[in-house]
């Protein structure tokens, strides 16, 4: 956080905007850290819950106090390039989209920029990319209070506000601007870790199915299954291997796999035998350390 806020002061020399910040219960020195740049910001706004309320209600509790235009949610292990930063806002500025979806550190995205006018070509063809939290930025217009609670504690509540209110207009005008990206943040050897890896069956098998399904009937089934598939296909969450090894290490927890299992025959682009399997595998993180290092060892030859 303090590695992030220090990057986005160094943009607030060059443009006008404003950082909300959501410290989620944390325990750590996060309180210090915000009292720092409370000192030294005068564009920062913070938002201090005392226990962690979960992740949709603290990203809701961000919406609540846009002010701006327009909003960027980021975690706090991102941030953008000087240059990407100017070209968003002067494109804002100039087209004042409804949206605008932007690509991801990665750069996954390979389609060309352009404009899309209608709500479920956006959900078949980049809704598994809208599960990024940085991967929108969206009009306040989006933001109110009761669709924000429509999709409390279903982990993707900024999909959720994004797809609702896109479904709610007569005219949907969202950009693709696909050459803009967030950059992540390096500190040291630390090495981040989305806190969903631990139970990504639950999180990405049976709630990913259940908020698609529950959006807004203006969406087809047809784009809503294609939909829920493409996240897998893409993303590759589920790879066998990745699974294997994340099984191995002991990082991912396996004790939801029987709750989403059912979801699974719509989420998964591999067969479910293979996780049938890899469910029964022991978690050895001893033996996962050594194929780590050897494997380390092999490449640099």
């Amino acid at each position: 956080l303090d590695v992030c806020l220090n990057h986005l002061h160094s943009l607030s020399n060059n443009f006008a905007f404003d950082i909300i910040v959501c410290n989620n219960g944390s325990e750590d020195n996060t309180n210090q850290v915000l009292d720092k740049w409370e000192s030294i910001l005068s564009n920062i706004k913070t938002v201090r819950h005392r226990t962690n309320i979960l992740y949709d209600r603290n990203v809701a509790s961000g919406y609540l106090e846009v002010a701006t235009p327009y909003c960027w949610v980021l975690g706090d292990s991102s941030t953008i390039d000087s240059d990407d930063f100017g070209c968003l806002l002067n494109f804002l500025a100039e087209k004042r989209p409804q949206a605008v979806i932007i690509n991801d550190a990665c750069e996954n995205i390979k389609k060309r920029a352009g404009v899309y006018r209608d709500a479920n070509i956006i959900l078949r063809e980049l809704g598994w990319h809208i599960t990024l939290l940085s991967s929108c930025v969206i009009s306040k217009d989006f933001i109110s209070s009761e669709r924000c609670k429509r999709y409390y504690d279903t982990w993707f509540l900024h999909e959720g506000v994004f797809f609702d209110y896109l479904a709610c207009c007569d005219d949907v005008e969202v950009y693709l601007e696909p050459q803009i990206h967030p950059l992540l943040l390096q500190v040291g050897d630390v090495k981040r870790q989305n806190s969903w890896r631990r139970n990504p069956f639950y999180v990405f098998g049976k709630c990913w199915f259940s908020f698609v399904i529950s959006l807004p009937s203006l969406y087809k089934i047809e784009n809503k299954l294609f939909c829920i598939k493409q996240h897998d296909v893409n993303r590759k969450l589920f790879s066998p291997w990745r699974l294997f090894l994340m099984r191995l290490n002991g990082y991912t927890s396996f004790s939801d796999y029987k709750e989403a299992r059912p979801y699974l025959k719509y989420v998964l682009n591999s067969s479910i035998i293979y996780f049938d399997i890899i469910a029964e595998i022991p978690s050895m993180p001893k033996i996962y350390k050594i194929l780590r290092d050897v494997w380390r060892k092999v490449r640099l030859y």
